[in-house]
């Protein structure tokens, strides 16, 4: 399936992919696609199946999942359709439920992905309490048609205590994008990543550039598993990058460092060895 996306920057230039959380869309990077593009990158940025303007497939009946290497097919369709083929490897930056993809695309296509950027994600699947959580949820959400509960909710844990303190504008930006998000899709999406697979014998096997990023607040995916991640990964103290004042929305909470941290690694990938 080809992912409706934003494409900017030199056609001819190293590319790397931008991919969102749940149940967001591609305008939770609006603040990195530009000084990305700037650079001299050329910035891929999706939304992934079912959100967005991408949209729920045509086929999609009650009942159905989207699980995380579908979305990561996905994605080499979209390169595929754009002329970034096999010859090309382009690095992946995800944040939650686009680490998810993220791995599943790196599991799959080694050989295509240069790096990986992981942003406030896990490598490890659901415990079974967490995964009948999301199955209920995703039964409530078809069964009444709203994903209103969700809306209300679930941005309280997404945005770190500052945020909410300092920038509570950024909870209905938040509410907003989730609105957007078709219902069907939304449970299709839980039921998913309910069913995503355990990557945390696989990370330790990755031995291309890697880097974290981890809000200093974020309650999803705390520091301390992030951290975890990054010793599978044994990655240096230059590549956790902790973000302060943030929770799992890094990209939209403190923009300007997560641009940052993303060039820098960007910077480093092009230095010749």
């Amino acid at each position: 399936m080809r992912l409706d996306c934003d494409d900017r920057g030199p056609r001819d230039a190293t590319v790397i992919l931008l991919l969102h959380g749940f149940p967001l869309d591609r305008t939770m990077w609006t603040h990195q696609i530009g000084p990305l593009a700037d650079s001299g990158r050329r910035v891929v940025v999706p939304d992934l199946r079912g959100f967005g303007r991408t949209g729920t497939p045509p086929c999609h009946q009650p009942g159905d999942a989207f699980v995380v290497d579908q979305m990561a097919d996905d994605l080499w369709d979209t390169l595929d359709a754009l002329g970034i083929g096999p010859a090309r490897p382009v690095t992946l930056a995800g944040l939650s439920m686009g680490g998810y993809v993220a791995l599943a695309a790196a599991v799959q296509r080694p050989e295509r992905v240069a790096a990986l950027i992981l942003l406030n994600t896990r490598d490890g699947a659901d415990d079974p309490a967490q995964a009948a959580q999301r199955l209920e949820l995703a039964a409530a959400i078809e069964t009444s048609g709203s994903t209103a509960s969700l809306v209300e909710s679930m941005p309280l844990r997404l945005l770190g205590a500052t945020t909410q303190a300092q920038q509570p504008h950024l909870l209905d930006q938040v509410r907003a994008m989730m609105s957007a998000a078709p219902p069907l899709s939304v449970a299709a999406t839980l039921r998913g990543l309910a069913a995503r697979p355990d990557r945390t014998n696989w990370t330790p096997t990755w031995t291309k550039p890697a880097r974290v990023i981890i809000g200093n607040e974020d309650v999803v995916s705390p520091p301390e598993v992030m951290h975890a991640l990054a010793d599978r990964l044994r990655l240096a103290p230059e590549d956790r990058v902790a973000i302060p004042q943030a929770g799992h929305l890094t990209p939209l909470e403190q923009p300007q460092a997560v641009t940052q941290a993303l060039l820098a690694f960007l910077d480093r990938l092009d230095q010749p060895e």
